[in-house]
């Protein structure tokens, strides 16, 4: 809920780009990644987050470590769909989801807001949060309020902040 809470996340962003424009090595090992190595972490982020609640209670160890070791596994998906030569498929070949990439600083900051906001109103309803369907169905309505939150706070807040921009540069 909190921007220190989650700074490892920004800082292995930071560093995976840090090191891609100042690092030839390691840009050259992006761009060059192995198919098979790609398929090896999609799987490994695929099986990380089905069995999250199983392999994050192993330890303490990895309850610790389980925030840092997500964010690896999505930076190296950021950074293969941006930087490599090898994809097994480009995600912004998809329209949907390169729409959705125009309003993903909306959807960052305003997915928790959505996902309160159904709870509260399933509380207010007396509706059992337990049933599985219920999930679901909280889960599709938070995702649909957030894209609709995300397209309004674009279009009539964030556009006028980019606009600014252009008056701005650097050389």
């Amino acid at each position: 809920f909190h921007t220190l809470s989650v700074m490892a996340d920004l800082a292995v962003g930071g560093l995976v780009a840090y090191n891609f424009f100042y690092e030839k090595k390691f840009q050259e090992f992006l761009q060059n990644l192995k198919k098979g190595l790609i398929v090896i972490v999609y799987l490994v982020l695929l099986f990380s987050i089905v069995f999250h609640a199983e392999w994050s209670q192993l330890n303490t160890m990895t309850k610790v470590f389980e925030r840092l070791i997500m964010s690896f596994l999505f930076a190296f998906v950021i950074a293969e769909q941006c930087f490599s030569n090898n994809s097994l498929f480009k995600l912004d070949s998809l329209k949907t989801i390169s729409r959705l990439g125009i309003i993903s600083y909306g959807l960052y900051c305003l997915h928790l807001l959505s996902i309160s906001v159904i709870q509260k109103l399933n509380s207010i309803l007396h509706i059992n949060q337990a049933n599985s369907f219920v999930f679901y169905t909280e889960l599709f309505l938070s995702l649909f309020l957030t894209v609709i939150l995300s397209y309004f706070s674009y279009n009539y807040f964030e556009k006028l902040f980019l606009k600014l921009k252009l008056h701005y540069f650097t050389v």
